[in-house]
């Protein structure tokens, strides 16, 4: 694993790093606060370099700072710097298993037509 960095500069946040985010034992930069209780993340995801298959890019809520900790995260991933959708498209909520039907909840949903 390359070391990586972290930079603030007028509301934009420049961050480097390697590794595999999503394993049991992943490796990635990562910059973060405490939170205790509710809360919530959310950022434009502004450039994506294209280093191959594994790049991947977002926000994440850990459990730990451990390797094999808990997480969730939502980000973009592959070799696009730019993605465009049509005019019209869909924002909601997806589930998914490939084994039997997941039935999960959501609370505090909101969006910005």
């Amino acid at each position: 694993m390359l070391a990586g960095f972290t930079t603030h500069n007028a509301g934009t946040f420049t961050q480097a790093g390697s590794g595999i985010i999503g394993s049991t034992s992943d490796k990635l930069r990562y910059t973060y606060q405490t939170l205790t209780g509710d809360g919530e993340i959310s950022a434009r995801i502004s450039a994506l370099q294209n280093t191959g298959n594994s790049s991947r890019v977002g926000v994440m809520i850990r459990d730990t700072l451990a390797a094999n900790s808990k997480e969730i995260f939502m980000g973009m991933t592959g070799s696009t710097t730019t993605t465009t959708f049509a005019a019209t498209c869909y924002i909601g909520l997806a589930v998914g298993s490939d084994t039997a039907q997941n039935t999960s909840q959501f609370s505090n949903v909101s969006g910005t037509p």
